[in-house]
Order: structure tokens, then C-alpha cells, then sequence
């Protein structure tokens, strides 16, 4: 992980190195190995050094090609190395920077199609006097930028982006309210584009963008498609093929010049990234970071020991004691927050925190396991095809596996048929009751003010969200599941996880968004994903060898993350908590009408994002 930014003066005026300080400051936590800058007529870049991977120390951003003057500004890590050093007759040990510029030198805005990692650069090119950007396939590296006729100016976040002195500090408002509605409908991921503030945008994640003195050119690079596994007969072949992707996906994230870690819960996700990351020929030393209960009837503790167990590194427990005997600084730490989204991650605060106390500066997790191996609207696709009775021991299995009664898999089964059978006409009218009426239900229930709802039309944001989720495809199976892979929750779920671990230097890594790893597993029949109710099939069977059975197929869900929010509430004194609601009463409902869960920690919030504007 580092920091990119920089301007350029579209008019041609020249820009001075004084307007990236105020940038500069804003990354600060990004960038614990130091800042350089580089000013070039009208182009000025910036580069937050945070030296990750081993080649990174040869790394001199932003890195100038001489001859051409090509400059570069990356953060990034590239897993294709070999491959570009070939491709590139590059014959000296040349960093991810110097690599993706000599590609860029090659093959111009289409370098992107040769890169393969997590990645957010820019590259100022002075011989046509164009800017180009690129962002990597899922959106692991944040990008933000604004554009008017006079500048173009872009950062790693919307807040770097709005410390220069020529941009606007203006709040979206409509923003707020996805923020407020956020537990209601998932309108984080309304988009791939929106932010806090007005005129600044993220790059979507696979899309590289080309800015000139008249126009700013945004286009996708990336369009997920399915690899094909015509060439497998038998469970193993699938398992096999599963395991060569997977464990080449963590090889690769282990490439690490600081002290490492994994984020490990007593699920299958983490636990599979850890036990390949023990196999991994020559890995380096691995801590675990684990938030844990002293409860002994929460079954999450019991399995994260399990995972410890097994795969045999160095665990770290992040007691939920921690919360409440060191509440001043979980308070602190939450109020830091650069975006209001992530008042609930509490506990990846807690280990993110506990980590960099342990000098890591690298963290690997699995937080995309369970969207990359989804199955989505599959029992849909089984009733609509005629395989009623396979639907029906899905549903029912899904029921054992969540831990609750028969009855409710078949009434989840009935729903299906119903809608399986529902006439077209009858959807469109359901669809317009649903548009009418459900919007207002969901404000009524949310913490949001009705007048501030009103006033930035929330209902029109609730209606597009729902309309962009009616868009997908459910009964073609790869459509569906290429939709999902580039839908805005996911890269929003990685912006948040970003932000929080940048707080403390360290830089996060998910093997399952590999993009390598994501097309295997949108090419995946759905009954090697999932079977009989149970999900991530491939992923159980895969790790026979490597995990222990009760940890595989462990039923139900439990996180301990609700429980560290609460203890958070608890610990915060009620004066506190009043001087908040008071102060933003214009957006925010009493918690007496309002449904929403850890309101207490949403006003504080919210109330510190609206000092910084």
C-alpha cells in the first residue's frame, strides 16, 4: 500500500509543488516510508511510500523515463512479474513501478490489458500532454479524482482529492442519506462512482480513464468472463484445478518485504488463506489476528481456535474486553474514520490496531470468499428448469445448514415456485406496488430525517438501487454470476476495509479477488459452488487435506463484529452521545423512531465527517 496523487492544470498554466502538500498530509498514514513529488509544466505528481514488496525499495516514485519524460505514479503490486520482465526483454531486476511504466511505453492505454495484480497509477505523458490512469480488475486500490475545465486532480481518496486548494469542498448530500439508509437497502453500492463530495468521483474498479486539456476519457478495460471447465469429468479434477488457482492466488499476495498477517475468524474463507499460506514454499513469518469472545457458549471463539490450531502460526487474540477496559481509544479510533460507512467495523479497527502494535504492515483476509463463490438466484434456475425436487432438498438443506427448522426451507421453496409461476404482468404490477409504496416504509424505519430525505430525493436513490438489482440476469447462470463480480458492493466492501487498515499503514491483500480466481469460479457449474444447501462446496472438499472436518462443514453463521459495536455503545459516556444526536438532528432521527441498530455510533459519525467539511 501506498499514496498516489496529483494535478494537472488543463489550461497549460504551470502548477507548483506547494498545492500536493495539503494532499500529501491527508495520506500521511499511507505513507510511513516517506513522500516524493514531481512538478513538470502543468503535471505535478505526488507518491506516499509504503515499501510492501521486496523490489519496492528500488522504487523511486514518481519514476521518470528519461527519454520520453513518462512519469509514473503507482500503488501497486504486480502478480504477473515474470511474464511483463519476458514480454518488456527487460533484463535488470525492475520494480512494479518500473514495469508497468516500460508497459505503458509499449503498449500505450492498453498496458492495462497486461497487468495482472492490485493496482492504481497514473502516468503523466508530456509528449501529447495527456494524463492516464488505470485502476485494477476488482477495485483493491482506491482511485478518486475531480475534473472541471481548468483541473484535473486525483488522489487514493476522495478526502486527498478535496485537500487541494483548487477543488471544491462542497458535500453531497445525497451521499448522507445512502449512509443513513445503509442498514435499510444496501445503497453503499448504489454505484461504483459516487462520494461524499460534490464533483469527486472514484474510477471504477477495471476502467482507465485519459485526461487532456478538453476531454476526459473513461473507459472499461475489464469485463469478467467465464473460464471454461469442459476438460472436467470428476469432483477431483475441479478440486485440483481449485486448489492450483487458489494457492497461486496466496503465493502471490505473500510477496511481502514488512512483517505479515492473516485476519482469521473460524470460517472457511480466512481459514483456507491461512492454511495454503502455511504450504507456500518460502513464505515469511505470519501472525494471525483473531477477535475473540471469552463466552464460552459463542461457537465462533471455539472455531477461530481450531483455525489457530491448524494452521500452526503465531496467534494474536483481539479480546472484546479490549473494548471496554481501552474505550477512549476505540472511541478515537472510530471518529477517525475517514468515511462515515465503516461505524460498525469496530473490530477489524480493534485488529487492525492490535496488528500494527505487532509491527504489520501487510494483512491478508478473506473477505470476498462468500461473494466470489456464490451461487446467487441458483434455486431459481433449478424450479425454471424443471429439477423441482433438487430445488427442494436445496432449500431444505440450506435450512440444516443455517441452523433452522425444515419448515422454513420449504417455505423458502414456495416462494420460489411462486415466483417461478408468477405471470410477467403480475411482476411488472408487484414491481410498480414496490415503487410506490416501500420506499417511504423504508425511510419510516431508518434513522434518516424525512425532511433531509426529502430534500435529496431518497426515494428516487432507493428506486434506482432497486432497479439496478432487478438488472441482473438470475436464470443465466454465468451472467449473473460476471454481473455480481462487478457490481459496486464489492469494490465499496474492499474501499471500506482499505480505509480502515490504512489508518495504521497496512496494506490489504484478498486472494479471492485474484482475478484469475474470479473467472474459475464464475465458470463453476453451480453444484460444484453448491449442494444441498451448503455453499462454497469446492471450497469444503478442496481443503481436506489442509482443515480439519468440523471446521468444513460447520453449520450456521456467527460473527463476533456486533458484539464489539455493542460494547463500543456501552463504553461511550451519555452526554456524549446527546451532544452527537443534537448535532446532526437535521439528518438524523431520535433513535425512538428509528429501527436502526448502533444509532449511537452512527451520530458519532457522522458528527465528526461533518466537522471536516
Amino acid at each position: 500500500m501506498g499514496a498516489i496523487f496529483g494535478l494537472l492544470n488543463r489550461r497549460g498554466g504551470v502548477v507548483s509543488r506547494e498545492s500536493l502538500v495539503p494532499m500529501a498530509k491527508d495520506l500521511a498514514t499511507r505513507a510511513p516510508d516517506g513522500t516524493r513529488y514531481f512538478v513538470d509544466g502543468a503535471a505535478a505528481l505526488g507518491n506516499g511510500h509504503n515499501l510492501t514488496t521486496p523490489d519496492a525499495v528500488r522504487d523511486e516514485q514518481p519514476l521518470r523515463h528519461p527519454p520520453t519524460g513518462c512519469t509514473l505514479t503507482a500503488d501497486i503490486r504486480l502478480d504477473n512479474r515474470e511474464e511483463l520482465l519476458t514480454a518488456l526483454d527487460c533484463r535488470h531486476p525492475a520494480s512494479d513501478a518500473e514495469l508497468t511504466l516500460l508497459a505503458y511505453l509499449k503498449w500505450g492505454r492498453d498496458c492495462v490489458d497486461h497487468l495482472l495484480g492490485d493496482f492504481a497509477f497514473a502516468i503523466w505523458d508530456p509528449r501529447d500532454q495527456t494524463l492516464f490512469a488505470a485502476r485494477d480488475h476488482m477495485g483493491m486500490k482506491p482511485f478518486a479524482y475531480f475534473a472541471n475545465d481548468g483541473w484535473f486532480v486525483f488522489g487514493s481518496t476522495p478526502m486527498s482529492v478535496v485537500a487541494a486548494p483548487m477543488v471544491p469542498r462542497k458535500l453531497y448530500e445525497p451521499r448522507i442519506a445512502d449512509f443513513l439508509l445503509d442498514d435499510q437497502i444496501p445503497l453503499e453500492g448504489i454505484d461504483h462512482e459516487s462520494t461524499f463530495w460534490q464533483d469527486v468521483y472514484r474510477l471504477p474498479p477495471g476502467h482507465r480513464m485519459i485526461v487532456s486539456s478538453h476531454t476526459v476519457d473513461l473507459s472499461r478495460y475489464w469485463q469478467p468472463t467465464a473460464l471454461s471447465h469442459s476438460d472436467k469429468t470428476s469432483d477431483g479434477d475441479y478440486e485440483a484445478h481449485f486448489l492450483e488457482v487458489f494457492d497461486e492466488a496466496v503465493r502471490c499476495r505473500l510477496r511481502m518485504s514488512k512483517p505479515g498477517g492473516i485476519m482469521l475468524s473460524g470460517g472457511l474463507d480466512s481459514g483456507s488463506v491461512a492454511a495454503a499460506a502455511v504450504l507456500s514454499a518460502g513464505r515469511p513469518p505470519l501472525r494471525t489476528f483473531s477477535g475473540v469472545t471469552d463466552d464460552p457458549t459463542f461457537i465462533e471463539t471455539a472455531m477461530i481456535r481450531r483455525n489457530q490450531e491448524t494452521c500452526g502460526l503465531q496467534p494474536v487474540d483481539v479480546p472484546l474486553t479490549d473494548v471496554s477496559r481501552h474505550a477512549n481509544q476505540a472511541l478515537a479510533d472510530l471518529l477517525k474514520t475517514e468515511e462515515p460507512f465503516n461505524f460498525t467495523a469496530t473490530m477489524p479497527r480493534q485488529v487492525y490496531r492490535t496488528a500494527a502494535d505487532h509491527g504489520v504492515s501487510v494483512m491478508l483476509d478473506g473477505v470476498m470468499g462468500d461473494v466470489v463463490t456464490s451461487t446467487g438466484s441458483m434455486i431459481l434456475r433449478l424450479v425454471r428448469s424443471g429439477h423441482v425436487l433438487t430445488a427442494y432438498r436445496d432449500c431444505i438443506g440450506e435450512a440444516d445448514f443455517a441452523r433452522q427448522s425444515s419448515l422454513s426451507g420449504a417455505l423458502k421453496f414456495g416462494r420460489v415456485v411462486r415466483r417461478v409461476l408468477m405471470p410477467s404482468a403480475v411482476r411488472h404490477l408487484r414491481s410498480a406496488h414496490w415503487n410506490r409504496h416501500a420506499p417511504a416504509e423504508i425511510i419510516a424505519r431508518s434513522t434518516i430525517d424525512p425532511v433531509f430525505a426529502k430534500r435529496v430525493d431518497a426515494i428516487g436513490r432507493i428506486r434506482a438501487m432497486r432497479a439496478s438489482l432487478e438488472r441482473r440476469t438470475p436464470y443465466d447462470r454465468e451472467a449473473e454470476a460476471m454481473a455480481t463480480m462487478v457490481f459496486p458492493f464489492i469494490s465499496s466492501a474492499r474501499e471500506g476495509y482499505d480505509r480502515i487498515a490504512a489508518a495504521w499503514g497496512i496494506e490489504c491483500r484478498d486472494p479471492y479477488t485474484d482475478r484469475r480466481l474470479v473467472e474459475f469460479c464464475i465458470g463453476l457449474p453451480d453444484d460444484q459452488k453448491r449442494r444441498r444447501g451448503w455453499p462454497k462446496h469446492i471450497v469444503r472438499r478442496a481443503m481436506a487435506d489442509r482443515m480439519p472436518e468440523d471446521l468444513r462443514w460447520r453449520r450456521g453463521f456467527q460473527h463476533v463484529g456486533r458484539r464489539f459495536n455493542n460494547a463500543l455503545e456501552e463504553a461511550i459516556p451519555k452526554d456524549r452521545v446527546q451532544a452527537a444526536r443534537l448535532s446532526v438532528r437535521e439528518y438524523m432521527k431520535p433513535p425512538a423512531g428509528s429501527s436502526a441498530e448502533n444509532h449511537t455510533l452512527m451520530a458519532l459519525t457522522l458528527e465528526k465527517f461533518l466537522e471536516r467539511v
